[in-house]
């Protein structure tokens, strides 16, 4: 659910690699502000919304090879 990661904004690290994850509701990750790294490996994600990430504008590293 988009609200999923509400009220975390003090995270800055997410791994979220080897969860078998088919997408990502844009707004998932809106309440993660202060993201800089995120680790989506492995996961079978087969496309991304251009708006994902539009709220974490400190987001320094994307992790998304399989």
């Amino acid at each position: 659910p988009a609200e999923l990661f509400s009220g975390a904004s003090n995270v800055k690290v997410l791994n979220l690699h080897h969860n078998q994850l088919t997408q990502l509701e844009n707004g998932v990750l809106s309440g993660l502000t202060s993201l800089q790294s995120i680790d989506l490996r492995w996961n079978n994600l087969t496309s991304i919304s251009e708006y994902l990430f539009g709220n974490n504008v400190d987001l320094l590293h994307l992790h998304l090879n399989n």
